[in-house]
């Protein structure tokens, strides 16, 4: 649990997926706690889409909800058994994610 998130941040890591599986599968995800559309609640959060190896990064801020959360669908899979780099810059309300 993180009380106080920073709102500038750059966040960095490999990934080298192994499979899939038939939920939403969480890679990683920072809350100031729970799991909804609540402002802190995904700052950032990564999944694997269900059945894939596509992956979702999303962050928001102190004024986020559902509508205007920053959201990146791959569409593409990663490579299975293969490292993957994956980037998110934050600046405030500016979101930039990368993946290679």
């Amino acid at each position: 649990l993180i009380t106080a998130q920073p709102t500038n941040y750059f966040l960095s890591f490999i990934i080298k997926p192994n499979g899939v599986a038939e939920n939403w599968e969480n890679i990683l995800h920072f809350t100031t706690g729970g799991n909804g559309n609540e402002p802190g609640q995904k700052r950032p959060a990564v999944w694997f889409h269900p059945y894939t190896t596509k992956i979702v990064v999303v962050t928001d801020d102190d004024s986020s909800d559902s509508s205007n959360t920053n959201r990146l669908d791959l569409s593409y899979g990663l490579n299975q058994q293969q490292e993957h780099l994956v980037e998110v810059h934050v600046f405030g309300s500016k979101f930039s994610p990368y993946i290679n």
